[in-house]
């Protein structure tokens, strides 16, 4: 009789399907791997079984799979329950809006909490971009909205434009906002979040050739950033 076992997810991955690819994301290490369709099908036919036929396992064969064995070796899949998690692809709101400002040539109103609440959120945002691993910044996310029971995504599009307003008004005094998606969309969802805004940072993937994106996005909202460009990227993790 052949030795039995269950696949699972690595807790600390996240796998979303792009142009019949199978992309990871391993949010302990903050790298992307992935497996062509040839290989992402038997991959996502053994999860596809697991969840048809909840009270068997996966057998020896299916697990001796190259790629399946590939995935166990560096650890994105696991056998051990208590370290994993089902294979799924989260559900992501799409983006239908976009704001990048109100598009008003004067310059913003800033005040004294304004512009200490942008310093905060570039400093972390910095420091998440430096030296935080994405475990840590999972922590600060559940440890903020547990903190801040009213943070709300209802907000006027008329405020949320003053507040881009101000961040790349004040940015451009701390670094250069050009080709840096990963720290301009961190600082601008901690931002926004320090006004009692529910701002979700998006990573997505597209394929061939392979890129990786992020942006800050309010519901169904893009914020600070184009909205046909975000289009073109399969969301992979929401933090």
């Amino acid at each position: 009789m052949q030795k039995m076992s269950t696949l699972f997810l690595s807790s600390h991955c996240y796998a979303c399907t792009c142009e019949g690819y199978l992309v990871f994301l391993d949010a302990r290490n903050g790298f992307y791997s992935c497996l062509p369709p040839s290989q992402a099908t038997s991959v996502i036919n053994a999860f596809r079984h697991q969840e048809q036929n909840p009270k068997s396992e996966i057998s020896t064969t299916i697990l001796h799979d190259a790629s399946i064995q590939e995935l166990l070796k560096s650890n994105i899949l696991t056998t051990l329950h208590t370290n994993g998690k089902n294979l799924f692809f989260e559900y992501f709101e799409k983006p239908v809006n976009e704001i990048v400002g109100t598009g008003h040539f004067e310059s913003p109103t800033i005040t004294i909490n304004s512009f200490i609440r942008f310093l905060w959120s570039l400093t972390l945002g910095f420091l998440i971009w430096k030296c935080l691993p994405f475990r840590a910044i999972h922590w600060l996310r559940r440890h903020q909205y547990e903190n801040n029971p009213d943070i709300t995504n209802d907000i006027s599009p008329d405020r949320l434009s003053v507040l881009v307003d101000i961040f790349f008004y004040l940015a451009p005094f701390f670094y250069t906002t050009k080709d840096h998606c990963f720290l301009t969309s961190a600082a601008m969802t901690i931002f926004l979040r320090s006004h009692n805004i529910r701002a979700s940072w998006i990573f997505g993937v597209t394929m061939e050739p392979f890129i990786a994106h992020c942006w800050t996005q309010v519901g169904n909202t893009v914020v600070a950033d184009n909205l046909f460009r975000v289009w073109r990227f399969t969301p992979i993790m929401s933090i």
